[in-house]
């Protein structure tokens, strides 16, 4: 590498940079995750804080605010490499984040206490509608298509009428 033009990704207000490695940087909503598979990468917040993360390590930040160094699973992170994306125990709002990615229009989330429900399971990217419905299957939500770019995802028991 050029020391005097080192590779950096500016990402929400913060940046990685890297030395000499490979690493995955994600952008979900406002959150930046960035995780190490080969060398170190330097990560730095909007605030200025930074950190080093070595290999098998992640780190995220949001805001202002760095998080905790933590180990990353390497699988999970780099398996959209072979058109996979895994879920282990992921907040709702974080996967619908990464399969409108993937799919044609947009998947929005409607309602309290959706955002935060747990989602695990392998998906093929190429079927982005394959994981809305495991998503309709699995939790207490309801897939709403309002125009076909643009389905919502509603609780269960919206509709139900109560006595």
């Amino acid at each position: 590498t050029d020391s005097h033009r080192p590779f950096r990704v500016m990402a929400k207000g913060g940046s990685v940079e890297a030395l000499g490695t490979q690493f995955v940087v994600n952008v979900s909503g406002d959150e930046v995750t960035t995780s190490v598979q080969e060398s170190a990468v330097s990560v730095t917040a909007p605030s200025g804080q930074d950190v080093r993360v070595m290999p098998g390590q992640m780190v995220s930040y949001s805001g202002v605010e760095m998080g905790r160094v933590e180990i990353a699973d390497a699988e999970v992170e780099t398996a959209w490499r072979n058109g996979q994306l895994i879920f282990s125990d992921k907040p709702l709002k974080s996967v619908v984040a990464d399969v409108n990615r993937y799919r044609h229009g947009r998947l929005q989330i409607v309602g309290s206490g959706l955002e935060n429900l747990s989602v695990s399971g392998v998906f093929d990217i190429k079927n982005p509608d394959g994981i809305l419905e495991a998503i309709v299957r699995t939790l207490p939500v309801q897939a709403v298509e309002v125009t076909p770019l643009l389905v919502v995802l509603i609780p269960r028991d919206i509709f139900q009428k109560t006595s």
